[in-house]
């Protein structure tokens, strides 16, 4: 009997290489919190939480508008090949609006997304088999350089993580996932 490969926690991983990480206090991240809109995470920098999957998905929906809006590239991890065909129209539509793109998932299957409807400027990639897997990463270009949400599935529709402003601290994400799948995620280009 094969035994499940144990991998390293992402956010543990992190941590090490990112001393400079918050410890902050876990913010509610709800709905119903006063933290409900992209702006209220920019004003707020950096904000660690421990969260829901609908409680990310509408802050995930936020960043992935602004890059459109903006016209900046995109970077986001998905669990699963069902998550993402939860949201593969939504994205189809995005990565024709954005000038770069990459799009990484647990994908088992390797026409999961078929290549015609994917532009030259997106990258499917799997991470199947890594500590990525069980990332929801949603990362643009700002102002300042890259930010986004970082957090990690916990089980149970449970996630830890944090969004941040703070580049440095994406940039050492976006490090992380570059040694891992041993490709090039560049938000300066």
């Amino acid at each position: 009997m094969l035994l499940p490969k144990e991998y390293k926690s992402f956010i543990e991983e992190l941590k090490t290489i990112c001393p400079e990480l918050p410890k902050n206090d876990l913010k509610n991240v709800t709905k119903n919190s006063e933290l409900s809109t992209l702006e209220d995470f920019t004003k707020a920098k950096f904000v660690n939480f421990e969260a829901k999957r609908e409680d990310l998905y509408r802050l995930s929906m936020d960043i992935e508008a602004y890059a459109v809006k903006n016209y900046v590239p995109l970077l986001a991890t998905f669990e699963t090949e069902a998550l993402y065909k939860y949201v593969q129209k939504r994205y189809t539509e995005i990565l024709k609006k954005i000038p770069h793109a990459w799009v990484i998932g647990g994908f088992d299957d390797p026409f999961l997304i078929p290549p015609d409807s994917v532009p030259a400027t997106a990258e499917i990639l799997s991470c199947l088999d890594t500590n990525i897997e069980k990332m929801w990463i949603v990362v643009t270009k700002g102002p300042n350089g890259p930010f986004g949400l970082v957090a990690e599935d916990l089980g149970n529709d449970k996630f830890r993580g944090f969004f941040t402003t703070d580049s440095k601290i994406i940039e050492k994400v976006i490090k992380i996932i570059n040694d891992t799948m041993r490709i090039e995620i560049n938000f300066s280009k």
